[in-house]
């Protein structure tokens, strides 16, 4: 008897999705831990925030990020099911469409750290044991920052955005996507 697909969830505003999404995926499946992942952009924000494009434009923008992953599924999961988008409620959903598989999450570790507030956290936990990202911190020894996947902030990125600043810009997002940005006027 074989056993299903091992599938990465990987979620998130993606507002805009950087490279730090495409090294948190491309890292899980290179290290064998998943055979596919996952992508799905949050339709409301269980915490509150509010998103500075639209779903349809994040959606569009993340699957331009994973375009050349032929392993990561980019799905509007959340938009099609009304209301805040919890993960709980996600890998429940999951699960049902897909039984034979087991589920890990795909978590950054500062974002490991805010597990427990999430809702019904030892359920995520169990559905889809978090399967950390490592990524490089102030403070962290530098012994542990080998192999670590570099720290990117969508806030930070929406900022360069805003002030022009092409040459940060290139070293955040793939050229697709900020073409994607300028066509749409995305982030002014």
């Amino acid at each position: 008897m074989t056993a299903g697909p091992r599938i990465g969830v990987l979620g998130g505003s993606f507002d805009p999705p950087h490279f730090g999404h495409l090294f948190g995926a491309l890292f899980a499946l290179e290290t064998g831990a998943v055979d596919r992942v996952f992508a799905i952009p949050a339709a409301q924000h269980a915490f509150g925030k509010l998103f500075a494009a639209a779903f349809d434009h994040r959606l569009a923008m993340a699957r331009l990020l994973f375009l050349r992953l032929r392993e990561v599924e980019v799905s509007r999961l959340e938009a099609d099911r009304p209301g805040v988008s919890y993960t709980i409620d996600t890998l429940r959903e999951l699960r049902r469409d897909h039984p034979s598989a087991t589920f890990r999450l795909l978590l950054g570790s500062d974002t490991l750290r805010d597990l427990p507030k999430w809702r019904e956290s030892r359920a995520v936990a169990e559905a889809a044991p978090p399967l950390e990202l490592p990524r490089i911190e102030p403070g962290r020894p530098v012994e542990d920052t080998w192999g670590a996947l570099p720290v990117l902030s969508s806030t930070a990125i929406r900022d360069l955005l805003r002030v022009g600043d092409s040459v940060a810009l290139a070293r955040v997002l793939p050229s697709s996507i900020i073409q994607y940005i300028e066509h749409h006027g995305l982030y002014r």
